[in-house]
């Protein structure tokens, strides 16, 4: 899998694994499939506590509603595809800087769930981005 890069992130590169095939159709490139990235958004600027930080991470994973507001239920969902938003996918928080300690610390771990996912093979990321201004939108 290549590296994630900070900015626009149109496509991922990765192998296929053989129990699931790319898409009939689907370009390649020297032998790799090409596969478009889902890219979800979102905004830390109204959260709190960690309740916060899950309801809107597994919302925007479309996590099955019997889904763990857990570290180790998140890295079973993002291997096993136990949720609607598929890989490859890339999460990007958007207005963590004034967030508190404690939940900056819950955000860290997440993170790190995904890198150890993104090991294990899922190809998922999550990053931190600046919030998009209110004349962007």
């Amino acid at each position: 899998m290549r590296p994630v890069r900070d900015g626009a992130v149109p496509r991922l590169q990765r192998r296929a694994p053989r129990s699931l095939p790319p898409r009939p159709g689907a370009p390649r490139r020297d032998g790799v499939a090409c596969v478009p990235v889902t890219v979800i958004r979102l905004d830390a600027r109204g959260w709190h506590d960690r309740d916060d930080l899950w309801r809107d991470l597994l919302a925007g994973l479309g996590a099955p509603d019997w889904h763990g507001a857990n570290l180790d239920a998140l890295y079973d969902g993002l291997v096993a595809g136990e949720n609607r938003a598929r890989p490859p996918l890339v999460v990007e928080i958007a207005g963590a800087a004034r967030l508190s300690a404690a939940l900056v610390a819950q955000m860290t771990r997440v993170r790190e769930v995904f890198d150890d996912a993104a090991r294990d093979g899922a190809a998922v990321a999550m990053r931190f981005v600046a919030p998009i201004s209110a004349a962007a939108r």
